[in-house]
């Protein structure tokens, strides 16, 4: 499994960057997920309940890429 990862300010591109790999990525062939980190807290914490979160988490394992965007700001979100 490899990691990557970007890292800056506000507003600075790094969603329409991760955006264009993973469509560069199913041109390809690859199978992605795209998720916000706050979605996907979310999805974890009611898998057990919903179908749809099911569905979600079936999805995210079955792909070869997953990006998951807002990192940070979930972590400030938590910490506040």
């Amino acid at each position: 499994m490899n990691w990557s990862y970007s890292i800056g300010t506000a507003w600075c591109g790094k969603t329409n960057m991760a955006v264009g790999l993973g469509l560069e990525a199913i041109k390809r062939g690859y199978r992605v997920s795209y998720i916000t980190m706050g979605d996907l807290i979310h999805t974890l914490k009611t898998r057990d309940i919903t179908r749809k979160s099911q569905t979600r988490i079936k999805t995210i394992k079955e792909s070869q890429l997953v990006i998951i965007d807002n990192l940070m700001i979930t972590s400030m979100d938590l910490q506040m």
